[in-house]
């Protein structure tokens, strides 16, 4: 009997999950909400009639839902116990450092916070500078430094373009920040992908450049490996998929948040199996269907042949006008390591005129066993992007 699986609302990464699902040839059926706990047509009915063997949130918007049709269902699902704290951010750190394990102090902002009157920060909130982010689906790699609750009210207007319902305040995390992505069937956990984000600070403004996912681990990144089960448990994380972002602090490693389901943006398949051998969509997919080759995964240890380093292009930040060429993209191309672009803009495209705008220039990846190569690489590629040899505009 081919089992039928629910995606609850498969947006950004959670498209490639459903391309995934495709590309293996099983049977699911997309289920949209319009906000937590709603639906939208008459999907939900029609999902219950069908009795999945899974529900999956394929996007941060799903969690919730995702959560209670499953609960309904008798499906599989997290422990309802720790539901608040993995929504969250400052309930979730205290679950966290309550099972011994260290947290960079954070607290979640909503939009009818913002609409109130004074400062939208909790009263107990005294840490300044802090940074205040997007708490959005699509990770769009762009943060800002506040020093006041008055300025903390002004960046959440600019950033409700990015995140309209929702934002993150928490200390500053340092230069080099983690994202270790895992995937869980019963309880058990496999740490399927570690990057290391590298960002850059001008004017106030936080942005990643490039996302590291590296062949090898130094001894303090592979204290990783065992810390993010660990906060999976804590808050009772038990099936699909999950990220953990964290920072390596003095004494060790020290999570800043923990987000259950796919999350980011959508990215390309091919130059993950160059290097790994699957993407994480897959893995998850793989968790459902042949339960038994991912049995396999668990019991290995983590060993990654090759890196890779993922570039998030964009334009000098004094462009005008719109985009006439890409004259560094041959030179790009001939780079060492090189795998392939992605998503490159139209021409024609004017030149983003806000200071947070999402990156939405293409992606370039490279792969190599040589982790110091891919850096090199990388290097030039922002070199190229910040002198305008990348990409030119003509008014």
């Amino acid at each position: 009997m081919l089992l039928m699986f629910v995606l609850v609302d498969p947006v950004f990464s959670g498209a490639d999950l459903a391309r995934a699902f495709k590309e293996l040839g099983a049977d699911w059926m997309p289920l949209y909400t319009d906000g937590p706990g709603r639906t939208t047509g008459g999907g939900a009915a029609t999902a219950v009639e069908r009795k999945p063997a899974s529900v999956l949130a394929a996007s941060r918007f799903g969690t919730e839902y995702a959560e209670r049709l499953a609960a309904e269902l008798g499906l599989p699902r997290h422990d309802p116990r720790q539901a608040v704290a993995r929504r969250d951010l400052a309930l979730m750190g205290q679950t966290l450092r309550a099972a011994g394990i260290p947290t960079v102090p954070g607290t979640s902002l909503t939009i009818d916070t913002a609409a109130e009157s004074g400062p939208v920060v909790p009263a107990q909130w005294d840490t300044w500078p802090a940074v205040l982010r997007p708490d959005c689906a699509a990770d769009t790699g762009v943060a800002v430094e506040v020093h006041d609750a008055e300025q903390t009210r002004h960046a959440l207007t600019a950033l409700r373009t990015l995140a309209p319902t929702a934002a993150l305040l928490h200390i500053p995390a340092g230069d080099d920040t983690y994202q270790v992505h895992t995937v869980s069937s019963a309880g058990r956990h496999l740490v399927a992908e570690v990057q290391r984000h590298h960002e850059t600070v001008k004017d106030g403004v936080t942005r990643r450049r490039h996302s590291e996912s590296l062949a090898g681990l130094s001894e303090p990144e592979r204290r990783l490996l065992t810390v993010v089960p660990a906060c999976l448990d804590a808050l009772g994380i038990r099936e699909g998929a999950a990220v953990t972002e964290l920072r390596l602090g003095p004494t060790g490693p020290e999570v800043v948040r923990v987000r259950p389901g796919l999350d980011g943006p959508r990215g390309s398949d091919d130059p993950y199996f160059a290097a790994f051998g699957f993407t994480r969509a897959h893995l998850l997919a793989e968790s459902l269907l042949h339960p038994d080759r991912f049995e396999q995964r668990l019991e290995r240890d983590f060993v990654r042949p090759r890196g890779l380093i993922r570039i998030d292009l964009r334009p000098p930040r004094d462009a005008y006008g719109r985009l006439a060429a890409i004259p560094g993209l041959n030179r790009l191309r001939r780079l060492p390591g090189f795998h392939s672009v992605a998503s490159l803009p139209e021409f024609g495209t004017p030149a983003p005129t806000d200071a947070l705008a999402p990156f939405s220039w293409g992606a370039a990846y490279f792969v190599h066993e040589d982790d110091d190569l891919l850096r090199s690489a990388a290097a030039v590629v922002h070199a190229l992007e910040d002198t305008g040899a990348l990409f030119t505009f003509s008014s």
